[in-house]
């Protein structure tokens, strides 16, 4: 039932009729498949949007499709701010004491490349 790539991602278990006869399938994702995803089309998300958004803070994604194929995805928001962990690179990188220091060869190309805008044959 979904096109392309989303036929491995997601099963279909089942769908219903809207009123214009527009098909609402909800699918499952293989990796958590007691988490249920709504797939609705553009016309159904709109005139059901904020019930969408309070799905996605309840934890429920939904799926956007245009013509039957899936084009955008209404998921919870991950708002835990991964945590910095400080001093993972140490001893890793090593930083030379002269690597600021000018380069010749970039020197050498700047001062004796030629003027900027060569002139023109006649």
């Amino acid at each position: 039932m979904f096109a392309g790539e989303y036929y491995v991602k997601f099963q279909a278990i089942g769908f219903r009729l809207d009123q214009l006869g527009h098909a609402a399938y909800l699918a499952c994702d293989d990796n958590a498949r007691s988490h249920p995803v709504k797939k609705l089309n553009i016309a159904e998300a709109k005139a059901q949007f904020s019930k969408l958004v309070n799905d996605a803070a309840r934890g429920k994604t939904t799926i956007i499709a245009r013509g039957g194929r899936p084009v955008a995805r209404i998921v919870p928001l991950d708002d835990k701010p991964s945590k910095i962990k400080f001093g993972t690179y140490k001893g890793k990188l090593v930083i030379p004491d002269d690597f600021d220091a000018p380069d010749p060869d970039v020197i050498d190309m700047f001062e004796n490349a030629g003027p900027l805008i060569p002139e023109r044959k006649r």
